[in-house]
């Protein structure tokens, strides 16, 4: 089984956190990417082992409490300081500062750290925003950094600095450690990612990490790695039988809580093309067409499974069986091309004549089935099918015909495809219902609609109730 491990914070920045003395950290990003919740996290995250406290120099301590109400629940009022100049807002969320001189801004600093050192705790500040400081005082970085860290170091304070200059400035130099935050676009679609850039006295093992900041939360998405999950019993299926609001509406839930919120099911009749990058792992195939299978087998239904090309039929039922029990055994079937070749040692110059049998067999069979009136979910491997055929012509012939099939017995097909096979995938999306692209960075896997539009999530495997489980997490 994969499972994808959704952290809170890069490790390394934490390690950086724990070395003693007075260690700077300088986040910096473009207005809005998300450097502000993520300071404000970092206080909560040390809490309970660093007195922090946020002055904001740019943005009104009320504006931010309204945008980020969880902040009240971790920084108490003095540890909120507006510091904006000049200064004319209320305490009613925060302590104010009024400065018009670096010499008052740094007494002001001084005493504010001394009183909650009385705590008995080391303390945190975060500075929001340099470029605040500087502009006002029409002084130079150096003339400005220098003197707080001059204070942060006489009170053994650790400090965080933000600022909106993205590149290399003599803040970097200043500092301990760096991290830039930056917005992406991947097909016009926000993908955000931290760098971590410097990070003194700490090994840097992963230097990037996409995050979202969804809800007013950061949250940093690891890498995939495999676990062994030992399933003890079985998962309860999403019904969409008669008398539940998808039979209402003629939808099959996807078999994902999350992603029915997200998609309201898929319209009975549909084609749903995915299409994978390539150098995602086969394992990962599973976490956004298994819940599906799944669903659809744990309702006593038919599943018409075509795998992967490298991927053995008695792996794909073992592992169902595994999620499901004896319902594998009706209600599943496995059509494995690869394996009829294999199996009847089928030389080349007959590899031709049996792959169109095997296409012309599968038409048939899922005629017998519609004339049956069965319900099933029919899925296709694109990639399976395109290492028998030379002419792709005859694949897509053949998933306009199932395509017409499905649509006219409302029944449901997923085809799953590489992002490779540009030509062939561009036709299948014509004609599909719904299309997905699924792609990976940096070990970490992602998904987002074409049709219909929908912003990029991560996606991942969790254990709930001993059971794997794909979550959704929106990168926003």
């Amino acid at each position: 089984k994969v499972k994808c491990e959704i952290v809170m914070y890069p490790a390394a920045l934490m390690d950086f956190f724990k070395i003693e003395g007075d260690t700077t950290l300088l986040i910096k990003g473009d207005p809005g990417v998300g450097k502000t919740i993520f300071s404000l996290q970092i206080l909560s995250k040390l809490k309970d082992e660093l007195t922090g406290v946020y002055f904001s120099t740019r943005s009104v301590i009320r504006a931010i409490v309204k945008q980020l109400p969880w902040i009240k629940d971790v920084l108490s009022k003095n540890q909120l300081v507006d510091a904006v100049k000049p200064a004319v807002m209320s305490k009613d969320h925060g302590d104010i500062i009024e400065w018009t001189t670096l010499p008052q801004f740094l007494r002001s600093l001084y005493y504010r750290l001394k009183e909650l050192q009385k705590e008995g705790k080391k303390v945190i500040v975060v500075v929001d925003s340099v470029d605040a400081i500087t502009n006002a005082l029409e002084l130079s970085i150096e003339k400005v950094i220098n003197p707080i860290n001059q204070v942060l170091y006489n009170m053994g304070a650790k400090g965080i600095y933000i600022t909106e200059r993205s590149g290399i400035t003599l803040l970097d130099y200043l500092c301990d450690g760096v991290v830039l935050l930056k917005k992406e676009l991947h097909h016009d679609r926000i993908v955000r990612k931290i760098y971590l850039e410097k990070l003194r006295g700490v090994e840097i093992k992963k230097p990037f990490y996409t995050f979202t900041v969804h809800s007013g939360r950061f949250k940093a998405f690891a890498r995939f790695y495999k676990i062994p999950v030992k399933i003890s019993k079985q998962h309860p299926f999403i019904s969409d039988n008669k008398d539940t609001h998808f039979a209402e509406n003629k939808m099959f839930s996807t078999g994902s809580t999350q992603l029915d919120k997200i998609l309201y099911g898929y319209a009975y009749g549909s084609t749903i093309l995915v299409k994978f990058e390539e150098i995602i792992p086969t394992d990962a195939y599973s976490i956004f067409i298994g819940p599906l299978t799944e669903n659809f087998l744990s309702q006593d239904r038919l599943v018409i499974y075509m795998p992967s090309k490298n991927t053995p039929s008695l792996d794909v039922a073992l592992g169902f069986a595994e999620l499901i029990g004896d319902k594998v055994k009706n209600n599943l079937k496995i059509i494995s091309l690869a394996e009829k070749i294999s199996q009847e040692n089928i030389t080349s110059t007959n590899v031709p004549h049996i792959s169109k049998w095997f296409i012309g067999n599968l038409i048939e069979q899922v005629k017998m089935y519609v004339s049956q009136k069965e319900r099933f979910l029919l899925v296709i491997d694109v990639d399976h099918l395109m290492a028998f055929y030379e002419n792709s012509a005859e694949i897509l012939k053949a998933i306009t015909i199932l395509a017409k099939l499905v649509k006219e017995s409302q029944n449901l097909m997923i085809v799953k495809t590489f992002s490779s096979l540009e030509i062939i995938n561009k036709k299948i999306a014509a004609l599909s219902d719904y299309y997905f692209e699924v792609f990976s960075i940096g070990n970490q896997l992602f998904m987002y609609g074409v049709k219909p539009y929908t912003p990029i999530y991560n996606i991942s495997l969790e254990v709930v109730n001993e059971h794997p489980t794909t979550v959704y997490k929106v990168m926003s």
